[in-house]
């Protein structure tokens, strides 16, 4: 029986993949893809080798584990059937490397190119909002120019935000993905005049969807449409000021996981970008030429902070971020949360009534972030509808201003144009 790789060193271990002959490389995937593959031959001491599959950076392309000998073949001369061992591999993460065998000092006997191939998501349907997709919408939010003046410091005596409408003509749409066997929901912002689909927005809303929410999310139905507001209200201040879409995934209490069947971005979370934009060139009319994102900019919401973080994680080493803004996550200060992330090329930006030298805000490497404290006295009273208490509006009526007024205002100094 022919050896399926050229050996490494003295050893005559090999693999094969079923009878399909020799092989030099292995393609599986996507990510989540459980493959069956065979070893000829084991270690100098009679050992199970062992098997690696890593990229050039000794990133883990996919797990291994050893199932047992394989039976049902016809004897060699020297008797090194019994040396047919079957490992099962599971694909963790996309790329090129190799699958090498390791005895049990580390040795290296045999080893293949292994290619993990890069998944893509299976299906979006597309649910419209009303009979209409095509609407004026209006969204009260913070006049840009009142903002100039809390950019100094200090600020000038007697400085108030203004309040007024945004307006733009946009498509809202709601996704129903498919993917990792999995269903995930998005909701999509698309100015009328939208003409570049290679720039985008995403939008997290706040982390408060309960493990008792994860019922009702496949059908869409419970608490979820309450999340669904942030789609308008962030994606009309956003289209006034460029006609750019705007992404809301909505993130389940199980998305805290991070694992592909829980958490829409933790595996291809790029190529799963691309697609949900493709779906919105499609619904919208226009012919879906394959999408590829090169800058995005990601916000947050109080404790949608924690989506923002997993999301740095997953698609951060990209290079697509060019921004991020944590709207008034300090102002969570009785449990435990994350903060903004210090993300190489993109600029962080914090919004909040707290100032970034406020002993509650833990961690002095956040200060490095540029930052905008709009306290108490910055909102008037009548126009965001904030009743001041004891002559100063709370602190929470505050947190809501910030998360759902001031989105426009950001966008009209974003670094992603």
């Amino acid at each position: 029986m022919a050896h399926f790789v050229k050996p490494l060193g003295a050893s005559d271990a090999g693999f094969r993949q079923g009878s399909n002959g020799a092989l030099a490389s292995m393609t599986i995937g996507p990510v989540g893809t459980t493959k069956v593959v065979v070893l000829w031959g084991g270690g100098r001491g009679g050992e199970i080798l062992k098997l690696a599959a890593l990229d050039p950076k000794g990133n883990r392309l996919a797990t291994t584990r050893y199932l047992g000998q394989e039976g049902g073949h016809k004897p060699d001369p020297d008797g090194d059937d019994r040396w047919f061992l079957r490992y099962e591999l599971k694909t963790a993460s996309a790329g090129t490397g190799t699958l090498t065998a390791l005895d049990k000092t580390g040795m290296p006997f045999a080893r293949i190119e292994l290619i993990v191939e890069t998944g893509s998501v299976s299906k979006i349907d597309q649910t419209i909002r009303g009979a209409d997709i095509s609407t004026t919408e209006t969204q009260s939010s913070v006049v840009t120019s009142s903002v100039i003046p809390f950019k100094s410091s200090p600020v000038p005596k007697g400085s108030t935000l203004t309040m007024g409408a945004a307006t733009a003509p946009v498509h809202e749409l709601l996704f129903r993905m498919n993917k990792d066997g999995t269903t995930y929901w998005i909701g999509a912002c698309v100015p009328e005049n939208t003409s570049d689909f290679t720039r985008a927005y995403v939008f997290f809303h706040p982390d408060t969807m309960a493990s008792t929410d994860n019922g009702t999310y496949a059908t869409f139905t419970g608490n979820w449409p309450r999340v669904q507001r942030y789609t308008l209200i962030q994606g009309v201040q956003l289209a006034e000021v460029r006609p750019m879409v705007l992404l809301v995934p909505f993130m389940t209490a199980a998305s805290r996981t991070n694992q592909s069947t829980t958490n829409m971005f933790a595996s291809h979370g790029f190529d799963t970008l691309n697609t949900i934009m493709d779906a919105c060139q499609a619904a919208i009319g226009k012919t879906p030429r394959g999408t590829k994102l090169d800058t995005v900019g990601v916000a947050s919401f109080s404790s949608g902070i924690e989506h923002l973080v997993r999301f740095a994680i997953n698609v951060g080493g990209t290079g697509i971020i060019k921004e991020q803004i944590d709207f008034d996550s300090a102002f969570i200060t009785k449990q435990k949360h994350s903060n903004l992330p210090k993300l190489a090329g993109a600029t962080n930006i914090q919004v909040t009534q707290m100032s970034p030298h406020d002993p509650r805000v833990k961690d002095a490497k956040i200060r490095s972030h540029k930052w905008l404290q709009l306290d108490a006295d910055a909102w008037p009273t009548t126009s965001f509808g904030a009743p001041r208490k004891g002559g100063v509006v709370d602190g929470f009526t505050l947190h809501n201003n910030i998360g759902n007024f001031m989105f426009r205002a950001m966008m009209s100094t974003s670094s992603v144009t």
